[in-house]
């Protein structure tokens, strides 16, 4: 399953293997832990076992180095491609909550450039 790849990114993207945390939006219950492959300012891309809908809203957490914190943000997915073991999820961040973009992208800047 591949979803057309719109190339809409505003934000430079690191290469990064940070935790991060998911559940839908909808479902409640423990968030899923995974890995990030890559991670912006406006969004991020992780592995899934299972594939999830386009436009699915999720709600996210995740670790950023040196950051004492978790991130919680909201995220809209935005693309879902099916490798041979698992599904690539993309995903726009459409809230931060504890971190407003511009400080999101200069940490990010600082910690990856």
């Amino acid at each position: 399953m591949k979803t057309p790849d719109r190339e809409l990114r505003r934000f430079e993207r690191y290469r990064s293997q940070t935790s991060v945390w998911v559940r839908p939006l909808q479902e409640t219950g423990e968030h899923h832990l995974l890995e990030t492959l890559n991670i912006s300012a406006g969004g991020m891309l992780f592995d899934l076992d299972y594939p999830m809908a386009v436009n699915d809203i999720l709600d996210i957490r995740f670790e950023l180095p040196q950051c004492p914190e978790l991130i919680r943000a909201a995220g809209q997915v935005v693309r879902v491609d099916q490798t041979e073991t698992n599904y690539q999820i993309a995903v726009n961040f459409r809230d931060v909550k504890n971190l407003n973009v511009d400080t999101l992208l200069a940490y990010l800047e600082a910690v990856f450039d």
